[in-house]
């Protein structure tokens, strides 16, 4: 009887359940049925999957506490790819879930968990970083489901998330309008947390660092994990100190600093306090803190953040070469972090390219090229300015040791010996000081020199750190210790390696050079100088373009200019250097905002305008100054200044180059400050080419790359002037003096020997020689200069002037075609 009891009872449990199986049904059975199924089938497995996976990305997220945190701790994409096939199962066991247990009666869900599965789904989808997916499930949830006062403002922070991490902040702002609007009673506790950080996390977006700092102080009290409360109280230090709030950014770094679990998180903070620093008052006791943590031997291998720390905070305090020592350290001790070694190179290379001390700048920033991965954000900024300072510091080498080598070349024989003694021994003794010296030797530390560095090796700071570089290409990041080239470190005592005392500092001493060494450097011929000399001008006058065009650096690139007009009188840049003087003085005239005055009259675009005007009446560039409104009163519009440039290319095009060449010399001085000055300035330079004019043309690609450097006509220009100096003999760009010996006393010249051609078939110049005392050459030029235009126009002569000596200028008349022409 029992039996059959038992067997009746499942038979009717089976009944029920199966009954229950309806989702078409809202009894108390079939809704008790399809829950229970809903929350564990679906949404309870689900969330352990999802809790799984993201346990384990957070145990495997090396963060970077150097960069502002997000909010959410959330795998990017690439990160997200081993998490797929996770999300694609909650994906498919909450779509079965919803298909099999929705109870969607007359547009009612009788179905409790049901929204609970969408969320899940969503949340998968954006895991995924598939955000459309996500968009379309999360924004079904808050209308769908509007009536469900827990789930709306929760499926509202996902899709607010979302949208913010798709870069969509106007979508993101209009669901962030809605969900702060509703009533702090209305929400439960993890709802207004998860408010009060998508505001947070919106208002980073937004760059509003202070008012997401403040939503965060707000929220985390709410949070229940340490570790994400700990992490919390970090992101809200670095957002106030983001926010120039410095006190409340030292407030929040110390609470994580004292009680973070997380070693790194901890050691972070007590580094960031650094640069929340803002005076004596707290700086004392970070620096205490941090000088205590060097002492520590597990802080060994964050020695190179501990030094870069202190360096902040000598800067804030303006000590800044204290500063510098404590990033030399930082770059020194740093071994197996690349990306500290790096920061520290670039502090060093931002401070001297600031202080204008070029060498050092181009230096660090190459170093922090070497070491910084392609994919750096600031990695191809860094690289064009360290290019660009290379060959800034290229010419300046030049510069320098030239200077050097020539004012050595005037010294008696003995005297110079005494002085390339002194370098030597100078040279020997560092290196036995480097040699005994085991701890830091900061190479910024040392007296600067000034106006003393150059490409000789005995001048040259730079070569230190190629050579740094060097090993580290050949060996990799090594530790300072002994034996570093030997894979077995325990070498014994009777090993035939033994090495006796002193054999450190003979190493150190290989590569000095000997005394013959430099004396082979010393040039001793008129054409070793000669050639030095043209070496020295053609680096003044690039570094003078370098300075004012990629660095914006006026005073040197002034300074450079007239130590170019200065030195070398007959320069072939004389005219350009003249007019680049001329308008750098009267830029800075100009400027209101700072008083610019001089004593010395040489100082002053009026100066440099004279010159040009009285030295160069014909050129282009008088043409421009004689009348401050010239360019814009013969200006024509656009389009008529394309079509007279199609005009005159044509002329080009069908070989008419004379006629060309005469319509350019009108046009260029009108359209030179216009948007076709580089082309019509470019192809007169094409003109002068066809006519085998190669000195004109020459100084009128230069005038090209001087003027409109960044231009595709100023780009070629520099590659045709390239191509000349390296791959045409005889051009006279970068001509270097051939390696001749000098004529001998008593021996005869030969014909061919000779600079000198009595051909009178070749060009001539007519040469006037004015005493200064006796006359006013200035006014010998305009007589000839008006004299000229007035029978000779057609000709195309030009006057120039110059000093031979402090006593006589020289007026040079050119240039006719043959000697019978000037006849």
């Amino acid at each position: 009887m029992r039996f059959k009891l038992h067997i009746i009872f499942y038979c009717l449990s089976l009944i029920v359940a199966f009954s229950a199986c309806s989702t078409k049904k809202k009894g108390f059975a079939n809704r008790a049925f399809h829950n229970t199924v809903a929350r564990y089938n679906g949404y309870y497995n689900a969330k352990e999957i999802l809790k799984e996976e993201l346990l384990s990305f957070r145990k495997n997220k090396v963060e970077d506490y150097d960069s502002l945190l997000p909010v959410f701790l959330s795998p990017n994409l690439e990160e997200a790819t081993t998490m797929f096939p996770s999300m694609d199962k909650i994906i498919e066991k909450c779509s079965k879930v919803i298909s099999r247990n929705s109870m969607d009666i007359r547009g009612t869900e009788y179905c409790k968990w049901i929204d609970d599965n969408y969320l899940m789904i969503g949340r998968a989808n954006y895991y995924k970083h598939e955000y459309k997916d996500a968009t379309k499930i999360f924004d079904f949830v808050v209308k769908e489901y509007s009536e469900n006062d827990d789930m709306r403002p929760m499926a509202m922070y996902w899709l607010i998330r979302n949208h913010i991490d798709n870069g969509k902040l106007t979508e993101a702002q209009l669901i962030l309008n809605i969900l702060n609007r509703e009533e702090l009673e209305d929400l439960n506790k993890e709802n207004y947390r998860n408010r009060l950080l998508i505001n947070a996390h919106y208002n980073i977006a937004r760059k509003k660092y202070s008012e997401a700092a403040d939503n965060l102080v707000e929220a985390t009290p709410l949070v229940k994990k340490k570790w994400e409360k700990q992490r919390l109280y970090f992101l809200t230090a670095q957002l106030y100190s983001k926010a120039d709030k410095s006190n409340e950014a030292l407030k929040y770094f110390q609470i994580v600093a004292k009680k973070s679990n997380n070693y790194d998180l901890a050691f972070s903070a007590k580094i960031a306090q650094a640069s929340a620093v803002n005076g004596r008052a707290n700086s004392l006791s970070v620096k205490q803190e941090l000088q205590k943590m060097l002492k520590d031997d597990k802080n060994l291998e964050y020695q190179d953040q501990i030094y870069y720390a202190l360096g902040n905070i000598s800067f804030t305090e303006k000590k800044y070469r204290e500063g510098i020592d404590f990033y030399t350290k930082s770059t020194l001790v740093s071994i197996n972090n690349p990306k500290q070694k790096s920061k520290s190179f670039l502090k060093l290379g931002d401070y001297y390219f600031e202080e204008k001390d070029y060498e050092d700048a181009q230096a660090n920033y190459d170093s922090a090229v070497y070491i910084l991965p392609d994919n750096h954000p600031d990695y191809l900024k860094v690289k064009k300015l360290s290019d660009d300072l290379g060959e800034l510091v290229a010419e300046l080498n030049i510069v320098n040791l030239n200077d050097s080598l020539l004012a050595l070349s005037e010294l008696e024989s003995s005297e110079l010996n005494r002085r390339l003694k002194n370098v030597i021994r100078d040279l020997e003794k560092e290196a036995e000081e480097k040699a005994k010296n085991t701890a830091f030797v900061p190479s910024n530390t040392k007296p600067k020199a000034t106006g003393n560095k150059g490409s000789w090796y005995f001048y040259n700071e730079s070569t230190k750190t190629f050579g740094a570089q060097q090993f580290l290409k050949t060996w990799g990041s090594r530790p300072l210790e002994d034996n570093w080239r030997r894979s077995n470190k325990t070498v014994s005592f009777t090993s035939t390696e033994e090495e006796t005392p002193g054999t450190e500092a003979v190493a150190a001493t290989d590569n000095i050079p000997s005394l013959t060494d430099l004396q082979k450097s010393i040039p001793k011929t008129d054409l070793e100088k000669t050639k030095l000399r043209g070496e020295l001008m053609e680096a003044l006058y690039t570094s003078g373009i370098l300075y004012k065009e990629k660095f914006q650096d006026y005073d040197n690139s002034i300074e450079a200019f007239e130590n170019l007009v200065s030195r070398f009188d007959t320069t072939k840049y004389k005219l350009v250097a003249y007019y680049q003087l001329y308008r750098m003085y009267l830029q800075k005239e100009n400027q209101q905002k700072t008083d610019f005055f001089s004593f010395d009259s040489k100082s002053s675009s009026f100066y440099y305008k004279d010159l040009i005007l009285y030295e160069y009446p014909n050129s282009e560039f008088a043409a421009l100054i004689k009348n401050p409104l010239y360019a814009s009163n013969t200006q024509v519009d656009s389009k008529e200044s394309e079509k007279r440039y199609r005009e005159i290319f044509t002329l080009f095009k069908n070989n008419y180059l004379d006629s060309a060449l005469t319509m350019l010399e009108s046009e260029v001085p009108k359209q030179i400050n216009g948007d076709l000055g580089p082309q019509y300035l470019f192809l007169k330079g094409m003109v002068l080419a066809q006519q085998m004019n190669l000195g004109e043309y020459i100084a009128t690609l230069k005038l090209v790359q001087s003027q409109f450097p960044k231009t595709e006509q100023g780009k070629e220009a520099t590659r045709i002037l390239a191509f000349l100096d390296k791959k045409i003999p005889n051009t006279g760009v970068g001509k270097k003096p051939e390696n001749k010996e000098p004529t001998k006393p008593n021996q005869e010249a030969t014909t061919s020997e000779s600079p000198y051609s009595d051909t009178k078939e070749e060009e001539h110049y007519y040469i006037i020689l004015c005493p200064i005392q006796d006359i006013e050459a200035n006014k010998v030029k305009i007589e000839y200069s008006n004299f000229n235009s007035k029978y000779f126009s057609s000709d195309g002569l030009s006057i120039n002037g110059t000093y031979l000596d402090n006593k006589n200028q020289l007026i040079l008349i050119k240039k006719f075609t043959s000697g019978a022409e000037m006849l």
